[in-house]
């Protein structure tokens, strides 16, 4: 599955990374600062802590079904592809074959066509052909 990046070329995944460990050290370094006791430091790093993980945890669930989804609907818009490209695929090769079928069909009976021509020129010729005074026996037959 491809991964996504931002306009940066760096990587989705990363930016949310860097976002939630950015929070973490942002709320560790404004309760270290902040003037309290240890123990309620303590308390207050702690619940912080817990307070990220569960939202790191809600991130991951709200991601993961997003995910989940979005598989779903580029596996089913591929198959919806793949289906239609294999249709077409077999249509232009039925054309193909009719095509070359035509075609063969055209060369024979052009083939045909032209011996009849020939056949028939031959015919023609022999039939107008006119006796000459040189050949004595074609001169005797027709007069």
């Amino acid at each position: 599955m491809a991964e996504n990046t931002n306009q940066n070329g760096g990587n989705g995944n990363n930016f949310l990374l860097g976002a939630i460990v950015g929070g973490v050290i942002g709320a560790a370094v404004s309760l270290l600062v902040a003037p309290k006791a240890g123990r309620e430091l303590r308390q207050d790093l702690t619940g912080q802590c817990q307070n990220v993980g569960s939202k790191s945890k809600e991130l991951y669930g709200s991601v993961s079904e997003k995910g989940k989804v979005l598989y779903g609907t580029v596996s089913e818009k591929g198959k919806e592809v793949a289906g239609r490209a294999k249709e077409l695929a077999n249509n232009v090769a039925t054309d193909v074959k009719s095509w070359k079928q035509a075609k063969n069909e055209i060369s024979i009976s052009g083939d045909k066509e032209a011996d009849t021509l020939e056949a028939s020129a031959a015919d023609s010729e022999e039939s107008n052909e006119e006796p000459t005074s040189q050949d004595p026996e074609k001169s005797a037959t027709i007069n």
